[in-house]
């Protein structure tokens, strides 16, 4: 009779230990799909914030300065000295709202006119650590003189 109580005994045992395990793998399965979440959080916002700067810069033809009245930030033109070059900074904090203080996030539109007819500009939306959450390419058609058309 005793041998049969210490097997019900350790059966029960090596049961909490088999559904300790289980839980401990569930919390290290949802611990994970929080991380992805949050990551995929950012690169949507990201995302979002880069194709507002595309737009905005497009339909500006390239004119950063216009851009950046429009939708904020700051135009930095190429030291060049051209209006058709530059780049245009937006910084945002952890909760993507535009900023001028401390940024954990930044869009950087860099423009250049390719030729009299080609606009070009890449859009980078970056974390403070300088990972890129977004990247965009456009192009846009100048006018012949290398003014919008």
């Amino acid at each position: 009779m005793r041998r049969w109580h210490s097997l019900v005994l350790m059966e029960q045992l090596i049961m909490v230990l088999v559904f300790a395990l289980a839980a401990a793998l569930c919390l290290q399965a949802f611990a994970l799909a929080n991380r992805i979440s949050r990551d995929n959080a950012v690169r949507d916002q990201a995302m979002l914030r880069a194709q507002t700067a595309a737009e905005t810069i497009k339909s500006c033809r390239g004119d950063g300065a216009r851009a950046a009245e429009l939708a904020g930030g700051t135009w930095n033109p190429s030291p060049e000295g051209t209006a058709d070059s530059g780049i245009w900074h937006i910084s945002y904090d952890k909760n993507w709202v535009e900023t001028r203080g401390d940024a954990s996030y930044v869009t950087e539109t860099t423009v250049c006119l390719q030729n009299p007819y080609l606009g070009e500009a890449v859009v980078l939306v970056q974390d403070t650590d300088g990972r890129t959450a977004a990247e965009l390419t456009i192009r846009w058609q100048a006018g012949g003189n290398g003014d919008a058309g």
